[in-house]
């Protein structure tokens, strides 16, 4: 209990770090005795409860009040309180056959009926199936123009105020490619260890939706300008290394705004904002994983400074694709795609919800459909949109009116002199050279300002766990 809730760099992997690792060994016991079962029948505390102010002067014994619920709430699973009738006369789980589960709580005499996920979600978080995830990451690049045209990429403009005939698609106009994309695009390649491609071209992706005024969207497919590249993250199960498949550019499309009683009004301002697209392998297998990698990748990007990857505005937002799978299985199963997640906490609700009703589905003997699905704030749960498409039905062909993309060594030795120090770089030098332990060093540096000022503070004092200590407390909360 007492590792759970300490953060500190000097007690993290004293306290903290085998907290988790006690966690995870909690909820594997969790898994193999619910295997077969429904349910687990305990009582939530050793004592029938004492009178108000009695163990006030014992704290020791008030906390070993709650010694039966802690591993419980420890392994995450849900808990019904069903306390004892104040007669001694034990509450009834479960009723005949004939009739709903429900769970009584004999304080108030309330039945409360239990949905087929709640009579499913222990079974089911015995892990029989896991979770196959990637990420389709799109970063806004921070230039002053847009992609192929000179309109501003200003945020907040008025409606339609930063436009032009290039970015709307009008008949006779011709993109020209903004040279800072591409160098922008390189560099963000670079930081995430892509192979950088010296020849690679833009394609047209034709489909028709109101927000793409040409009917297609210019993009890349099968010469990206950036290829195979990784991150390594860390999570409570150690450090893990995530395929990037590719990172390629793109023009963004509009944006559609639903108004009540008035319709669907369309805003071209973020038509041709400048993108770029980072696919990561299907190598997801938790939300945790999920989290450390965008974490990570959002501070590489910062570091880089070609994006300002602020998530409220649009400039930083994520495709989930997601498939379930019995364990121990190779095949894929069939995917469904999350679109256009802002949030870090809305991510982790999509795909928590997204992998228990898949799995829901699965048991139920019914067949997960290929589309896309949008995440709904309000309910936490998803729905269906659209089928989602495969590469063919987009009609890939190269762009006629736009030239190569060609990048001269010379070029790429320019721009790799402008990374600057890493978030892992500076990660190994804290551990090394000041003592700080893994998890310090990665919460400090994943903010650049935050490492920044470790930096200075470390210079100027003795005691520089101390220095890591006030920075994790007061700039990285």
């Amino acid at each position: 209990m007492l590792g759970s809730f300490v953060l500190s760099a000097g007690y993290y992997d004293a306290y903290y770090k085998k907290a988790l690792q006690v966690r995870t060994l909690i909820q594997r016991e969790f898994d193999r005795a619910l295997e077969g079962r429904d349910l687990i029948l305990a009582p939530v505390a050793p004592t029938t409860a004492y009178r108000i102010g009695e163990k006030t002067s014992d704290p020791l014994q008030m906390y070993l009040g709650d010694v039966c619920t802690v591993p419980v709430n420890i392994a995450g699973f849900r808990l019904f309180p069903c306390p004892a009738e104040r007669t001694g006369t034990a509450c009834r789980w479960g009723c005949s056959s004939s009739e709903k589960p429900t769970a009584r709580l004999c304080s108030t005499g309330l039945d409360m009926p239990l949905s087929r996920r709640e009579r499913r979600t222990v079974k089911m978080s015995g892990k029989d199936y896991e979770m196959v995830a990637g990420l389709e990451t799109h970063v806004e690049l921070k230039t002053a123009t847009k992609i192929f045209c000179g309109c501003s990429t200003a945020f907040g403009a008025e409606p339609n105020t930063q436009c032009c005939p290039v970015c709307t698609g009008m008949p006779g106009s011709l993109p020209v490619l903004n040279r800072q994309v591409v160098h922008y695009a390189i560099k963000a390649g670079l930081a995430v260890n892509c192979r950088i491609a010296s020849y690679s071209k833009e394609d047209r992706k034709n489909y028709f939706y109101p927000d793409l005024p040409k009917a297609y969207q210019i993009s890349q497919y099968d010469l990206p300008l950036c290829e195979n590249g990784y991150l390594d993250i860390e999570t409570g199960e150690g450090r893990k290394r995530i395929g990037i498949t590719r990172i390629h550019i793109e023009e963004d499309a509009g944006k559609l705004i639903h108004q009540e009683g008035k319709g669907t009004l369309i805003d071209y301002n973020r038509c041709g904002v400048p993108l770029i697209e980072i696919v990561s392998e299907p190598d997801f297998r938790s939300v945790e994983e999920i989290k450390a990698y965008l974490r990570k990748l959002r501070a590489t990007i910062l570091y880089t400074g070609v994006s300002d990857c602020k998530m409220n505005e649009g400039s930083l937002r994520v495709d989930v694709n997601l498939s379930v799978r019995k364990k121990g299985e190779e095949t894929l199963g069939t995917r469904t795609e999350m679109k256009n997640l802002n949030s870090f906490q809305f991510i982790a609700k999509a795909v928590e919800y997204e992998f228990r009703r898949q799995v829901e589905a699965l048991e139920a003997g019914e067949e997960i459909i290929q589309e896309t699905r949008r995440f709904d704030q309000a309910s936490g749960k998803t729905f269906s949109m659209r089928r989602k498409e495969d590469a063919n039905d987009y009609r890939y062909f190269p762009d006629p009116d736009l030239p190569p993309i060609e990048v001269s060594p010379d070029l790429l030795r320019e721009l790799q002199a402008q990374i600057p120090v890493l978030p892992d770089q500076r990660k190994k030098e804290y551990v090394k050279r000041f003592g700080l332990t893994d998890y310090a060093a990665e919460q400090i540096t994943l903010s650049r300002e935050a490492a920044d000022y470790f930096e200075q503070a470390a210079r100027r004092t003795r005691y520089p766990k101390l220095a890591a200590n006030l920075v994790l407390s007061e700039s990285c909360g």
